[in-house]
C-alpha cells in the first residue's frame, strides 16, 4: 500500500433525463441522458460534475419495437427486457397518473372553499419538485 492510497471507484451516470414530447409532427419525440462523473472513496459518494456527455435517441417506427435489458438500479441485475414502444407507453401512462392524482388534489382544495392561490402562500414551503408541505 503506498502513502495515502485509497480506494477509489468512479463511475458515470445519467444525472438528469429530458424527455422531449412535441406537439409538432415534423419532430419525433425523444429522450436526452445527461451524464455526471461520480466518484466513491472510503464510502463517501460525491459527484465529480459533468464533462458535458449526452445520450439522445429519437423514437420512431423505424426503432420503437428495439428491445434493451431492463436493469434493477440496486443490484444491476437484468430482470427483463422492454422496447421503446413499452417505454414511451410506460412514461405516457405515468404522465396520466401522476396529472389525474394532481388534478384530484386540487379539487379537493376547491370543494372546501379554496383556491389553489390560496392554498398555496409564500409561507406554505414548497419541495423542488412542487409538492407543497
Amino acid at each position: 500500500m503506498n502513502y495515502k492510497e485509497q480506494n477509489v471507484d468512479i463511475y458515470t451516470r445519467a444525472v438528469q433525463i429530458l424527455i422531449n414530447n412535441s406537439v409538432d409532427e415534423n419532430i419525433d419525440p425523444s429522450i436526452k441522458f445527461f451524464e455526471e462523473k461520480v466518484m466513491v472513496s472510503d464510502g463517501v459518494t460525491k459527484s465529480l460534475g459533468t464533462d458535458g456527455s449526452v445520450i439522445q435517441i429519437g423514437y420512431t417506427d423505424a426503432n420503437k419495437l428495439t428491445e434493451f435489458p431492463m436493469v434493477d438500479p440496486t443490484t444491476n441485475s437484468v430482470v427483463g427486457s422492454q422496447t421503446y414502444e413499452q417505454l414511451f407507453a410506460s412514461l405516457y401512462s405515468l404522465y396520466w397518473h401522476l396529472a389525474t392524482e394532481r388534478d384530484i388534489g386540487m379539487a379537493e382544495i376547491e370543494e372546501e372553499g379554496f383556491t389553489v392561490e390560496d392554498a398555496v402562500t409564500e409561507e406554505t414551503p414548497v419541495e423542488d419538485d412542487g409538492t407543497v408541505n
